[in-house]
């Protein structure tokens, strides 16, 4: 009896733990909170060729685990009005991300993210040190492809901004940032 008593009072002191998200997942795909706002060119489009999205109904909250006390991070939000989510998606390995994001002009993108910061639906991912778009010069870039249907996307999203480029194979897409302000 004494046994049960000490495991039970144990299990009840045990501290609550939130397994956090990557910090690079919400480095690029969640790095602002309300009113953070994006302006874009895409070259391609006949009916929006210049164009603002902006970040609404932005929440970080905690999920809860099947394990006592122990609860998972995430994000929601809206991006020009469609839904985003970026969480953690493990309750026991922290940093790492499941990701769901709606790019304008393109659709939406589905990505899972290991603790290393790598997504296995990207191909021909590589991290530049800086990157030039419009004559702004964007530190820490990261490229990657990502096949939507037949076509394949070349995404260019920089860190503490989020997306700052994104063009097709099939020149459907040619979308770059030319102003934006993030807001916390």
């Amino acid at each position: 009896m004494a046994v049960l008593a000490l495991v039970v009072l144990c299990s009840a002191c045990k501290e609550e733990y939130t397994t956090p998200i990557n910090p690079l997942a919400i480095s690029l795909f969640a790095p602002g909170g309300n009113d953070t706002y994006y302006e874009y060119a895409d070259a391609r489009s006949n009916e929006e060729p210049n164009f603002t999205v902006k970040v609404t109904d932005y929440s970080d909250y905690t999920n809860t685990c099947s394990e006592r006390k122990v609860y998972s991070q995430a994000i929601t939000y809206k991006l020009g009005g469609e839904n985003c989510t970026v969480y953690s998606n493990s309750c026991t390995e922290d940093n790492t991300a499941y990701i769901k994001v709606a790019v304008p002009h393109v659709g939406t993108i589905s990505l899972t993210m290991d603790a290393e910061g790598k997504c296995q639906e990207w191909s021909n991912y590589e991290v530049l040190a800086s990157y030039d778009v419009n004559g702004v010069s964007y530190p820490k870039v990261h490229k990657f492809d990502y096949e939507i249907g037949t076509d394949v996307y070349h995404f260019f999203y920089a860190e503490n901004v989020g997306l700052i480029w994104v063009y097709d194979n099939q020149q459907k897409v040619s979308m770059k940032l030319i102003g934006h302000q993030i807001y916390s």
